[in-house]
């Protein structure tokens, strides 16, 4: 908008503006600057959701917008089915850098419009979903509000499931097929969490430890299972997709087994057509990062990983013996073994593969990896489903003590000889032996 030669944007505000004043004697040589009011604004911060009677901390923001120095007086309330209302009442007063109980939310304010932000605690004693109203209402008649939903959920619940908070994970999971579970504190279960539908996982910056041994959290039967925000436990296993099913692992995903019982350890394992996507974060004692399945040669499982860290202190980063695809765009693998490979087809276009362990000569494996200290280790072996392609166009390779690549083929002129193809910015630089060759850039 343009007025007396000076222009403002409203970006759908209400405006006024007060024109600048010419010369009296009717020459309108030069004008002052108007002086543009837009509406103030009033804005909320609060939790999405609270514990029943426990104090939390929540903040009311003030933008005058030229408004300045207007009388005001300032409103608010809590409202609910049951007409509850805030508890224990407080505010932080800056200029004595101390909590003061009040009763009123406009308290804190003052009695003219500024620019201010002010902090408050509170409880709340009803279980359910809240809703604040707060309200700046001015002497000419102007009312600037704010209206804010908040959930309380009893101290006892578990996690939060379209609306409804459950005290009772496996009654929340058979309730509620789809939707979004969020998690309202750190939980151990004793059991695994199948899911089938099309579930978000949000574990809401908690963490969540399945105590047991064999147990996992898995997407099954044609899910679609995406998890975010927050840590999952394990003790043997932490994640598993299978069947079909989709399983997503956002870059803020902390997945830790400490690999305390005997037997195999896994961050995530993939069985049957199960596709992983994943860019979080895995963190495995003794083990394995990420595993397919190589029981069954028909398995085809995909793995699309786009970016971060898998970290193995003893063992292997990723074990692919299953027919199927793995894609490696980002992210960075580091561990003895970088990555073992025995069937289906991997392309690297990017990220990084850090091998750490001691140089050991390979030899043929059924059942577990081939740690060799090597970034990618191929193993021809007749008990998997061979059809090994590997190329790569993208990323880094480092071993510390090993090879970058290395291909162990003992069925080298035998009459189950199998093959691999390897393409992209490695060759074979030399023979090791009779059945075993290494590759260089």
């Amino acid at each position: 908008t343009w007025i007396n030669g000076f222009s403002f944007t409203s970006e759908n505000a209400n405006v006024e503006v007060e024109m600048g004043l010419g010369e009296e004697n009717g020459t309108l040589d030069e004008y002052e600057e108007p002086v543009i009011r837009m509406d103030a604004k009033v804005e909320a911060t609060l939790p999405s959701e609270v514990e029943f009677e426990k104090e939390f901390e929540f903040s009311l923001t003030v933008k005058a917008n030229g408004n300045e120095g207007k009388e005001i007086t300032a409103t608010g309330s809590f409202t609910s089915d049951n007409n509850n209302s805030l508890s224990s009442l407080k505010y932080y007063d800056e200029e004595s850098s101390s909590w003061k109980e009040i009763t009123n939310l406009g308290d804190g304010f003052g009695n003219t419009l500024k620019d201010v932000t002010v902090r408050y605690r509170a409880t709340l004693d009803y279980n359910g979903e809240n809703e604040l109203n707060f309200a700046l209402n001015t002497t000419d008649g102007k009312t600037y509000k704010t209206t804010n939903k908040i959930y309380v959920y009893d101290g006892l619940s578990v996690v939060l499931v379209n609306g409804v908070d459950y005290m009772d994970m496996e009654a929340a999971i058979a309730s509620n097929p789809n939707g979004t579970f969020k998690f309202l504190k750190d939980c151990e279960f004793n059991y695994g969490l199948v899911f089938t539908g099309n579930v978000t996982l949000d574990l809401n910056g908690k963490t969540i430890s399945i105590g047991v041994a064999n147990k996992a959290i898995v997407s099954d039967a044609n899910a679609n299972l995406t998890i975010k925000n927050g840590t999952i436990k394990g003790v043997n296993y932490a994640l598993q997709v299978e069947d079909d099913a989709v399983l997503t692992v956002e870059k803020d995903v902390n997945i830790i087994v400490n690999g305390d019982v005997e037997g195999s350890r896994y961050g995530v394992t993939m069985w049957e057509n199960g596709t992983l996507n994943f860019e979080g974060n895995i963190k495995v004692t003794h083990g394995i990062g990420i595993s397919g399945n190589g029981m069954n040669k028909i398995y085809n499982a995909k793995l699309n990983v786009t970016g971060g860290t898998i970290t193995v202190e003893d063992g292997t980063g990723i074990y692919l013996p299953h027919y199927g695809t793995t894609v490696i765009s980002g992210g960075e693998v580091t561990a003895p073994t970088g990555i073992n490979i025995k069937a289906g087809s991997l392309d690297i276009t990017g990220g990084t593969i850090k091998a750490t362990g001691e140089k050991v000569s390979p030899k043929a494996t059924t059942g577990k990896t081939n740690e060799t200290g090597d970034a990618i280790i191929i193993e021809e072996n007749t008990n998997y489903a061979d059809n090994i392609k590997l190329n790569i166009t993208g990323g880094e390779l480092e071993s510390t003590n090993g090879y970058l690549i290395q291909e162990y083929n003992p069925t080298l002129g035998t009459e189950n000889e199998l093959t691999s193809v390897i393409s992209g910015l490695y060759t074979v630089k030399n023979v090791i032996d009779e059945n075993t060759f290494y590759y260089t850039k």
